[in-house]
């Protein structure tokens, strides 16, 4: 059998390391030779530099909440990439023999068996690698070109605020630092996506040799020599598993720790950014695909390190399932020996304070909804000294209703459709654009269900737009009934009373504003991928459609094959804009819900005494608006 080179997995980290001076040549460490030269200059002039730069920079607007924000969020995970690439350095004698050691005997599958027992591994690390490293190059692409796309460079726009001991707005020095920002930022993207992705692909080896070990107990040889033999085999590889482990977990002990701690405030000030700045713009999808790099970047690390527990905690089970009775007393009290040592599972950690599992990965998430809500709090401070007027609930799923008018679910004023000229335009847009493109979809996929590929290639957004059309045909059913629960939420019994209660309900507009900027960022993407799959893959040239489908003429024809091309990519278009915003109105209208009952709440809590049964009574009958407001949204 071909000897498994598990280094060919990580082989393109390795690349980017030794690009990016972090990988010296051979097993050995740094010597006094070119490449720790080239290491040294490159890692001090675009790490340790370009950090310089924008920690200067925060002293300077330290009184600004807003601008900070905007500035340490990115601050914090490239300072962060300093110190990976410091106890990178220092532990590569660790990391090196790491290297070796898994190209020994003792870690190789023995059969093939045991090579497609971990290959589903390998393949899921490679996935979550690709998804990280997708997202972080949309970030630093959109950080990048915002100031080009949204024409700041005619302002001498940065795309990073930071402090240079020269005037940037003058040419030629601007473009060299524009240069140097977007090399600076797309080194420190390689470096600390090389050094993550490896940590977990060293979590992913441990869990993959414990997967081997466990194949090797349960298939123990009958016979007694050759099992005693075999066992005290399995005991030693167990011995080097632990060994590898404890050397992998010195190496990024502080790494992992410091991780996890500014990915907690990065993904809340990424949360608390996405509230302030502009919709779709170049720097929103910025913080989006930012904030998505981040949360799979600690998913990896807590999904992997779980994976070790889980499978080091099978080992003493896998002996069980072995031929074992045959076995002699001595054969047999090594054995339990053995179980004893494997009851314990192997658990990663940074410096034993707390462990790479699920676990601490849902706790990092709330943790950073506190540093979210927090900075909002903070920003809100200032919202008492304005003069207190009239709430418009309304305002807040304007956008909502704006794209309602486009597709042709809201007619003007508060009633329903009528025999009008906009009636006509809903009808004729939405068959042209919703009915048809999903007939021709679910017609394709009943005549081709005996074709496993085509049915896993169409049936899952088949069903999804199917959805749509459904949730299409009850608004339009029930329009009148969302508009009086508009005008409903408008009446004075539902009006906020002070200052004090619009803050009070303020976090769960946000938040509704935050999950329906993220909802329309994530799926404008995976439309803009979805509709160029022909061009990137050239596929169009064998004339294929972004979406398979049936259609009652030759698709492949010019210039029906363009025709149905741009048919299908407004369809889609216009299907995604009815589902988002069907989707998050009914979200909205449960959150109207939820801050009418806070409202409530503070109400009853300040009870005037010298009007307290009038009061009573209006609490009372604003409850009973409540419920009925709730029971018609059901």
């Amino acid at each position: 059998m071909e000897k498994f080179d598990w280094k060919l997995t990580i082989s393109r980290n390795i690349f980017m390391l030794k690009i990016v001076g972090l990988w010296p040549p051979g097993d050995d460490t740094y010597t006094t030779n070119l490449y720790s030269l080239y290491s040294f200059i490159s890692i001090l002039l675009f790490i340790y530099g370009h950090n310089f730069f924008q920690t200067v920079n925060i002293f300077f607007i330290f009184p600004d909440l807003e601008a900070i924000a905007g500035t340490i969020f990115v601050t914090l995970s490239e300072m962060l990439t300093m110190v990976k690439s410091y106890y990178m350095v220092q532990n590569m004698g660790i990391l090196k023999q790491l290297m070796v050691t898994i190209k020994s005997d003792i870690f190789q599958p023995r059969n093939s068996r045991q090579i497609q027992m971990i290959r589903p591994s390998l393949t899921f690390w490679k996935t979550v690698s690709s998804m990280l490293w997708g997202a972080s190059s949309g970030a630093v692409f959109f950080w990048a070109t915002y100031p080009i796309l949204d024409k700041s460079v005619q302002q001498r726009r940065l795309p990073f605020l930071a402090w240079y001991p020269y005037d940037t707005t003058i040419s030629p020095l601007y473009e060299f630092t524009y240069i140097y920002q977007i090399i600076s930022v797309a080194f420190i993207a390689a470096a600390t996506l090389s050094i993550d992705t490896l940590i977990a692909a060293l979590n992913m080896f441990i869990g993959a040799q414990c997967d081997i070990l466990c194949d090797d107990l349960r298939h123990l040889p009958g016979d007694e020599p050759d099992f005693n033999r075999t066992l005290l085999k399995c005991i030693e590889h167990h011995k080097e598993i632990l060994r590898f482990a404890r050397n992998s977990n010195n190496f990024f002990n502080w790494i992992v720790l410091v991780q996890f701690f500014t990915s907690a405030a990065s993904i809340g000030i990424t949360m608390f950014q996405l509230t302030v700045v502009a919709p779709f713009s170049s720097e929103f999808f910025s913080l989006v695909t930012f904030g998505m790099a981040i949360i799979v970047e600690i998913f990896m690390y807590c999904w992997f390190g779980n994976d070790v527990e889980i499978k080091s905690g099978n080992i003493s089970g896998a002996v069980f399932q072995s031929d074992w009775t045959s076995g002699l007393l001595n054969t047999k009290k090594t054995m339990i020996y053995f179980i004893m040592r494997c009851q314990t599972p192997l658990k990663m950690s940074a410096l034993n304070l707390f462990y790479l599992s699920l676990d601490t990965f849902v706790r990092i998430l709330r943790m950073s909804w506190s540093y979210f809500a927090l900075l909002h709090q903070a920003s809100s401070r200032n919202f008492g000294k304005y003069t207190m007027k009239r709430h418009d609930w309304t305002e807040t799923i304007k956008r909502n209703i704006l794209f309602f008018k486009l597709v042709g679910f809201w007619p003007e004023g508060d009633a329903g459709y009528k025999m009008n000229f906009y009636t006509l335009y809903s009808i004729s847009i939405t068959i042209a654009f919703a009915f048809s493109h999903s007939f021709f979809q679910t017609f394709q996929l009943v005549r081709n269900l005996d074709d496993l590929d085509i049915v896993a290639g169409t049936a899952f957004l088949a069903i999804s737009e199917s959805l749509v059309v459904v949730k299409m045909f009850y608004l339009a059913r029930n329009i009148q009934t969302f508009k009086k629960l508009l005008v409903t939420l408008n009446s004075d019994l539902f009006q906020p009373r002070s200052v004090e209660q619009i803050l009070l309900v303020s976090p769960s507009v946000e938040v509704w504003k935050l999950m329906y900027k993220l909802l329309c960022g994530s799926i404008t993407m995976v439309l803009i991928f979805l509709t160029l799959i022909p061009i990137v893959d050239k596929s169009y040239k064998r004339y294929r459609l972004p979406l398979i489908a049936w259609y009652p003429y030759d698709a492949k024809a010019s210039p029906l094959y363009e025709i149905t091309y741009l048919h299908q990519i407004i369809s889609v278009f216009f299907l995604a804009i009815s589902n988002i915003n069907i989707d998050t109105l009914v979200a909205a209208l449960s959150m109207y819900a939820g801050a009418q009952l806070d409202i409530l709440c503070d109400n009853l809590r300040n009870l005037a005494p010298d009007h307290f049964e009038e009061n009573l009574t209006k609490c009372v009958h604003h409850h009973r608006e409540i419920v009925r407001f709730k029971l018609t949204i059901r």
